[in-house]
């Protein structure tokens, strides 16, 4: 039995043109935006611990820097206290110290020393010409005394009134050789002026010579001669 011809030619237009031509494809995203959120949070994450292990390696570096520097600087200390030690006992060895009692006594002949410099160099006729200039009429001296380890004056006399004491403390702070004037005591009495005796230096005006009723007192006052 033979095929006929014709049919085999024509079958390819019998099909439908659905199945000659393709359905395009078309794609589409479903991403949610939440999805879109968590993604860029992780990359923060990622960012965020990279820069805390560079951080952490930092500080790692700079306490290994610090403790060698730490580590150096006992064993320069540890040296330095060896040295001294040894430094100290061979001191100690050749007598070349001396103890607090020795140091006492070499404080105390230097002491010495400057007072018995500063006496030889000290003018007494300057100190009572100083003081004459500053007291008032109605007021005597009796004695006048200088401490040299502090350059002040102990003054004791005698006047009419309190108010001579006063005059005479005014004086001397506005004296360019004396300041910080102060009255120790005074008391009311009834006395005769003296000169003093032994190495006290006195002085009395022509006021004082007969006996009066008056204030005897005491004060101290800074003294420092102008060269």
């Amino acid at each position: 039995m033979m095929r006929n011809p014709v049919g085999l030619v024509w079958i390819p237009f019998l099909r439908s043109p659905s199945a000659v031509s393709p359905v395009p494809h078309i794609a589409f995203s479903v991403t949610p935006t939440a999805i879109t959120i968590l993604r860029v949070m992780q990359w923060m994450a990622v960012v965020l611990c990279c820069a805390s292990l560079a951080v952490a390696f930092t500080w790692w570096d700079d306490s290994v820097v610090m403790e060698e520097t730490a580590t150096h600087l006992d064993k320069a200390v540890q040296r330095l206290n060896q040295a001294n030690t040894s430094r100290a006992e061979r001191m100690t060895r050749e007598r070349l110290t001396l103890s607090a009692d020795q140091i006492a006594t070499i404080t105390r002949d230097v002491r010495f020393v400057n007072q018995l410099a500063e006496k030889r160099a000290f003018s007494w006729s300057r100190l009572l010409a100083d003081l004459e200039t500053t007291i008032p009429p109605h007021m005597a001296l009796r004695t006048v005394q200088l401490n040299f380890q502090d350059s002040t004056v102990a003054l004791h006399g005698s006047a009419a009134s309190l108010q001579d004491i006063h005059t005479f403390m005014t004086n001397l702070e506005h004296h360019a050789a004396f300041r910080h004037a102060a009255l120790a005591s005074h008391r009311l009495e009834h006395q005769e002026s003296q000169p003093a005796g032994g190495s006290q230096a006195s002085m009395a005006t022509p006021d004082t010579v007969h006996s009066a009723r008056g204030v005897d007192f005491q004060l101290t006052v800074g003294y420092r001669p102008l060269l």
